[in-house]
């Protein structure tokens, strides 16, 4: 079971203390540890399934499209249900949803102008699991099984295609079927596919750069009804990968992908896994086992300075990478009871770390 973590205790405003919200507003709370409620339109509820922070501003998206003006939240579209998001500015916005199209909003001179297009195949829809882009003319959007880029074509228009798909037909008897989590990078040529086969019990990590796919970790299942388990068969000349470290992951620099199977059902130990890149053109892939850590959400600003989120809470880590690591709570309390919600971290710097899930987007802007 995580531990307080005292260090993040001591903040000027105490959790019991609402920040001033005017004369009709009903009080804005922070916990002891500096995470602060944020105030969403009063006249909808808003739930946060996914949240994309920017410097001075953030997106975030459920049962529509809201954007952080430093204050509070504000209500750009309400018109779909959308399960991830994603910008590369202040003034572009990209949001997937359930049945694989992504509305894409603009701002020139104030005023959003949107558009939706279907990005998955019209008559086998799948969920949109993931967006990320380099930039605003290199944009990935992951279904569940496949992996869309968005490139600037000639004349200026843009088109979709299907840059990655899965070749291995899947076996429904081993329960080996291949699903996409997420897509992420740092750049054009830094692009990593984070996927798994079955029940997650075995991962696949791939990466892109220069136009080239390289899977860095793969595996497949084999399972029986006798025994009621499935066993990993290794692929010859990848490395295995279980336990679920592919559901979520970060960068924590170029070439360098951070993530973890804690809170992952069946996982009875524990780690954080460390995957670099080497000049050599080899991959370098290190376990350690950890304590404490919340979930798979994971997101910070250094190997020693690494936040944990999950299910009722987040936790802290300055030694997660030495072969002991242990996470700490830092606390959501807020007014004296516990958030009961599933819970993402997201930041951009120290002083500005988002953790987010159900109603609550939670901002952490001091140290």
């Amino acid at each position: 079971m995580p531990t307080s973590e005292n260090a993040e205790a001591g903040t000027d405003r105490d959790a019991t203390t609402p920040r001033d919200a005017g004369d009709d507003a009903p009080p804005l709370y922070c916990s002891t540890a500096g995470w602060c409620e944020t105030r969403f339109p009063e006249d909808a509820e808003y739930f946060v399934d996914d949240l994309w922070p920017l410097e001075g501003t953030a997106f975030a998206a459920h049962n529509g499209i809201a954007q952080y003006d430093g204050t509070k939240w504000i209500s750009l579209y309400d018109e779909t249900i959308f399960t991830s998001i994603w910008a590369p500015n202040a003034n572009e916005v990209w949001a997937g949803d359930y049945m694989g199209a992504v509305t894409h909003g603009t701002r020139s001179a104030g005023t959003w102008t949107w558009s939706t297009e279907t990005v998955a195949s019209p008559t086998e829809p799948e969920q949109v699991t993931s967006i990320w882009g380099s930039g605003p003319d290199d944009v990935y959007v992951a279904t569940e099984t496949k992996l869309y880029h968005r490139t600037a074509g000639n004349g200026g228009a843009s088109t979709w295609s299907v840059d990655y798909q899965d070749n291995v037909p899947p076996n429904i008897f081993n329960n080996d079927g291949f699903r996409i989590w997420q897509i992420t990078g740092s750049g054009a040529d830094d692009v990593w596919l984070l996927a798994s086969r079955g029940w997650g019990n075995c991962s696949t990590l791939i990466h892109k750069s220069k136009g080239q796919f390289t899977t860095l970790a793969d595996c497949r299942t084999s399972c029986s009804f006798d025994t009621w388990t499935c066993d990993i068969v290794p692929v010859p000349s990848i490395p295995v990968m279980p336990d679920a470290f592919t559901h979520s992951g970060f960068l924590l620099q170029p070439g360098t992908l951070l993530s973890t199977n804690a809170g992952e059902l069946f996982v009875a130990n524990p780690s954080m896994q460390r995957v670099r890149l080497l000049p050599s053109g080899e991959t370098e892939i290190n376990r350690t086992p950890i304590s404490g850590a919340a979930g798979i959400s994971l997101w910070g600003l250094s190997e020693t300075d690494l936040y944990s989120a999950g299910w009722t809470m987040l936790t802290h880590s300055s030694n997660a990478l030495t072969g002991a690591g242990t996470f700490a709570i830092s606390t959501l309390v807020l007014n004296g009871a516990p958030l009961v919600y599933n819970f993402k971290v997201r930041g951009t710097s120290a002083s500005d770390i988002w953790v987010f899930g159900g109603p609550y987007a939670l901002h952490k802007t001091a140290r």
